[in-house]
């Protein structure tokens, strides 16, 4: 089966990415496609919900209003309501999450619709694409979609068109985010733990992916390609030993040696390369796990979160604070080992205040507040000093958080 290609124009393409990186939350929206090709996105409409950094739900009202309203300006259903966005916030990558996942394969979601699109796009730029059909002989059939960003001519102009009629856009794509309310919350009363002997901390997210991409390809390599499998519109002729090239948009295009070479030879959209941002290297599992309100060993729902000020209450820091503390200590060891540190630091009552928008020593200031200090870190035997992980993994030894000490060495194999 080809895959699909689910195409935006350059102002739909600037519109999202830019909300995207504004906001701290997810924010949900839908795509306004063509009339005669609903998967070529012109605009993108945020409408009214609540969110928070790991899930969105559109108001009741707003979405009956919105459905209305498009339907009465004359747009097909299949132009307003087929394409359901949102943005993944800072730290998350763009595959889907379990909410994503469950939300997607609702029947009372979105009405048990025959055809839906589910499409991320996280704060870093990382995209993803699903098509959902279900047909009454074939059943459902679901398949990942190529993206692509229309920067040809006709719609960079239009782009510069719109610009040019608004004297602050950004301003006016930033009000979109009125839109997006703190999603409620009912406050479960909870104490950390590691789990009391289960051997993971549950969270509503799926582990990061470990496979990225590396080709800097810019299409197919006909050497990598069976002669049977291959005849698509775009790629080499293996009759005239030349490489053909199609006015008819599909999902492959020709193989060049380099990006100039495509560049200077295309007239239509430019397709995605996928690489893995730096900003999405991160499993932020256990980051969702230390501030969710929800005790796990009674299976309540993790999504609950707390909020700002419940945050303050508990960490001395906003959730954004927490955030950026948690991946600067996690780049050093790991990220079980950060949620492990400021975990304990909310049961020590250590406020992490002092360490907001710093970016250097937090790990060691931090244990040091803690009162883990290189006395936990003198090996007698060779008589150096250990890392600072190994310190950590020490220090949870002698205080009785043994097993969590264990997963930390296993997560960290630089430890001894």
């Amino acid at each position: 089966m080809i895959k699909p290609t689910l195409t935006f124009s350059t102002y739909a393409f600037m519109k999202m990415t830019y909300i995207a990186r504004l906001a701290n939350t997810e924010v949900g929206f839908w795509c306004l496609g063509r009339k005669n090709d609903p998967l070529y996105v012109e605009d993108i409409n945020i409408i009214g919900q609540e969110a928070n950094i790991t899930l969105n739900k559109f108001d009741d009202d707003a979405l009956a209003d919105y459905m209305g309203s498009m339907h009465s300006q004359g747009y097909d259903l299949d132009q307003f309501a087929l394409i359901w966005g949102h943005t993944h916030p800072k730290g998350c990558g763009p595959s889907p999450s379990t909410t994503d996942e469950t939300t997607f394969n609702s029947q009372t979601q979105f009405g048990g619709k025959a055809k839906l699109v589910m499409f991320i796009v996280s704060q870093s730029g990382g995209m993803y694409a699903r098509l959902r059909i279900t047909d009454p002989l074939l059943g459902r059939v679901e398949t990942e979609m190529h993206i692509e960003i229309d920067f040809d001519t006709k719609s960079v102009d239009d782009f510069a068109t719109r610009a040019s009629t608004l004297s602050d856009m950004s301003g006016e794509w930033a009000k979109a985010l009125e839109l997006v309310a703190p999603l409620k919350v009912v406050p479960i009363k909870s104490t950390w733990n590691y789990g009391k002997g289960n051997k993971q901390i549950k969270s509503i997210l799926p582990p990061a992916p470990t496979n990225t991409s590396t080709s800097n390809s810019f299409g197919k390599d006909p050497a990598e390609i069976d002669d049977a499998d291959y005849d698509d519109d775009w790629g080499y002729d293996n009759k005239s030993d030349t490489f053909r090239h199609s006015t008819r948009q599909n999902s492959d295009m020709a193989f060049y040696d380099k990006q100039e070479d495509w560049l200077a030879s295309r007239d239509e959209p430019v397709g995605i390369v996928e690489s893995a941002p730096e900003e999405d290297v991160y499993d932020m599992d256990n980051f969702y796990t230390l501030i969710s309100l929800a005790d796990n060993n009674k299976n309540e729902d993790i999504s609950l979160l707390m909020d700002d000020a419940e945050c303050n209450t508990k960490f001395g820091c906003d959730i954004q604070d927490l955030e950026d503390i948690y991946l600067e200590i996690a780049a050093e060891i790991g990220e079980l080992g950060s949620c492990t540190l400021l975990a304990l630091c909310a049961e020590k009552k250590v406020s992490l205040t002092p360490w907001v928008g710093s970016t250097q020593y937090i790990l060691r200031e931090i244990m040091e507040a803690l009162g883990i200090t290189n006395e936990h870190s003198f090996d007698a035997h060779t008589d150096t000093t250990m890392l600072d992980e190994e310190n950590f993994a020490v220090y949870l030894e002698a205080n009785g958080y043994n097993e969590v000490a264990e997963d930390i060495r296993l997560e960290c194999d630089w430890i001894d």
